[in-house]
């Protein structure tokens, strides 16, 4: 929207607003938030079933081979492995 009001000044008006996304309009912001938000209460105010209380929950397991970025050989250039053939000389 500031590109397009320093371009073209204050000739579009409100009408610059369409287009920005819906999402980022009063009426959706309104909409979102017209239901009640339940808040979660602390942990220790939660009823849990004791047999929950000891069930140990691992992490998934993942193939640890394919971890991090892929690696990728290096491609000399055109004229990266060109070496100058003057040799340097001092001048007395």
């Amino acid at each position: 929207m500031d590109a397009l009001r320093s371009k073209h000044g204050n000739e579009y008006g409100m009408d610059i607003y369409e287009y920005s996304s819906h999402l980022y309009k009063v009426e959706s912001y309104l909409l979102a938030y017209l239901d009640s938000i339940n808040v979660v209460t602390f942990g220790s105010e939660w009823c849990v079933p004791e047999e929950l209380h000891n069930v140990k929950i691992l992490p998934p397991l993942v193939d640890d081979t394919k971890r991090g970025r892929k690696r990728r050989k290096y491609v000399e250039g055109v004229g990266e492995n060109f070496k100058s053939k003057r040799s340097v000389t001092s001048r007395n």
